[in-house]
């Protein structure tokens, strides 16, 4: 009973990695996403603005963390794998927490990320910086 319980989980947990990573594959993960919070370096920021998001399409991105829009372009290489090359950013005049946050976010926004499914959140992470996203309607 034990063994047929541990084979159960790890199929459902091999099927959702699979399926996410085809998602990934056929840009199923399109669209816009809620940013929740950011990990920079071990120090989690809770992302209150309620603007905050991530938007993929068509091999570019936009995004906003509380402050400037930022975008650029990003690539798929393999299962579960992502490369962000961030082109710009606006130049707003915003507060000095919201700026210094967004400094933080956008120092690390490159390179090659790994996307996971931790629950209902998806999870975008590189070594030093780890995005919480949630879909949106």
């Amino acid at each position: 009973m034990k063994k047929l319980l541990i084979l159960s989980l790890v199929f459902q947990i091999l099927q959702a990695t699979t399926s996410f990573s085809l998602a990934l594959m056929h840009n199923d993960f399109l669209g816009k996403w809620k940013i929740i919070k950011a990990d920079i370096d071990g120090v989690v920021y809770k992302i209150t603005d309620k603007n905050a998001f991530l938007f993929f399409k068509q091999k570019k991105f936009l995004g906003n963390v509380g402050c400037n829009d930022f975008f650029g372009n990003y690539d798929v290489m393999e299962q579960q794998k992502i490369i962000i090359a961030p082109n710009n950013a606006t130049n707003k005049t915003c507060n000095i927490k919201a700026l210094e946050l967004e400094t933080k976010f956008l120092r690390y926004f490159m390179g090659n990320f790994t996307i996971e499914k931790e629950g209902k959140v998806f999870v975008l992470q590189n070594a030093r910086l780890k995005i919480y996203l949630k879909a949106l309607k």
